[in-house]
């Protein structure tokens, strides 16, 4: 059940501008991060109805070595999705003030990640996050294969 809510998650964002492909391989890779951090204790959380148990949404925050040294202790965001006939109704509020409770109690001082769309901008400045960076994109010219 989590696989085509990833994906569709990659297919959405995809088109939002960001750069994981919606791709299997990619499925594969945000599942794997998924059960790995909840092996740990990470902020990884799968939401489901009160009605029937079905899987409604989750959230990925994660720990993972990116090698470069970093000002506290940060766990990174990799994406929290609500299925489109949930939205409206504050699962992803749900998701990240758990979430943040669970990062703060895991030692993580905050969590690096993007917003694909204004709902997530104003959740995040609504739960005392920040906007930090702004991306930016060249485009070279190249007309290669991705």
């Amino acid at each position: 059940m989590l696989r085509p809510m990833i994906l569709d998650y990659l297919q959405h964002t995809h088109k939002e501008g960001h750069d994981y492909l919606p791709t299997e391989r990619n499925v594969e890779r945000l599942l794997d991060l998924g059960l790995s951090g909840a092996s740990m204790g990470d902020p990884v959380i799968v939401a489901t109805s009160r009605l029937d148990n079905a899987i409604v949404g989750y959230l990925l925050w994660c720990s993972i070595d990116i090698g470069f040294d970093l000002p506290g202790n940060p766990c990174f965001g990799f994406g929290t999705y609500v299925h489109p006939k949930a939205r409206g109704m504050g699962v992803a509020k749900q998701l990240h003030f758990k979430a943040l409770e669970i990062a703060r109690q895991q030692g993580y001082t905050h969590v690096d990640g993007g917003a694909h769309n204004i709902a997530g901008l104003k959740l995040c400045l609504a739960s005392n996050g920040e906007i930090t960076t702004a991306g930016i994109r060249w485009r070279t010219g190249y007309e290669g294969t991705e």
